[in-house]
């Protein structure tokens, strides 16, 4: 059985592995989001936040003498890259990104609210602003998304309806 520290250490790793597999969806959503300026824009920005997450991540990992665990970027890697096959087939893209932005930025708000009750456990106050600051950067994005789903989806409809290119 893993010791708090331990499991701890862990989760920090698939965070660092959740953040590189978020980069790699949004990588390729934002080159393809020409008729949604809005959305395009703050998915552009949450890819650089997202950056900024893994670089925090990993660099805490680093002064903890840790390295960010590949298997696990891996196999979000992975997902991600199913995500992103299963939207960019769909007739309807851009919607199909908004939700699953929506529910792929909910399980990071979750990891991060259970790593800062752990950091909270282990008194870690070196990594707490670090997990307080992504977890903001995810709170952002999840509202926005919250507030534009409807938007989206409203302006998929209206340009279909005229027969426009309305995918992406």
């Amino acid at each position: 059985m893993a010791d708090t520290t331990t499991r701890f250490t862990e989760w920090l790793k698939n965070a660092y592995g959740m953040e590189k597999a978020f980069i790699e969806m949004l990588e390729r959503q934002s080159s393809r989001l020409e008729n949604y300026p809005f959305f395009a824009e703050k998915v552009t920005d949450h890819l650089e936040a997202s950056k900024k997450s893994a670089d925090r991540i990993g660099q805490l990992l680093q002064d903890m003498g840790e390295k960010p665990d590949s298997a696990f970027s891996g196999v979000s890697s992975l997902a991600a890259k199913f995500s992103s096959l299963f939207n960019t087939t769909s007739d309807h893209e851009a919607v199909q990104y908004a939700l699953s932005n929506f529910g792929y930025v909910n399980f990071a708000i979750a990891s991060y609210v259970s790593l800062l009750a752990s950091a909270d456990q282990l008194n870690h106050e070196k990594a707490k602003p670090v997990i307080e600051q992504n977890l903001s950067d995810k709170r952002e994005f999840a509202d926005f998304l919250a507030d534009n789903i409807p938007a989206v989806t409203l302006r998929f409809l209206e340009r279909e309806s005229v027969a426009a290119k309305a995918k992406r």
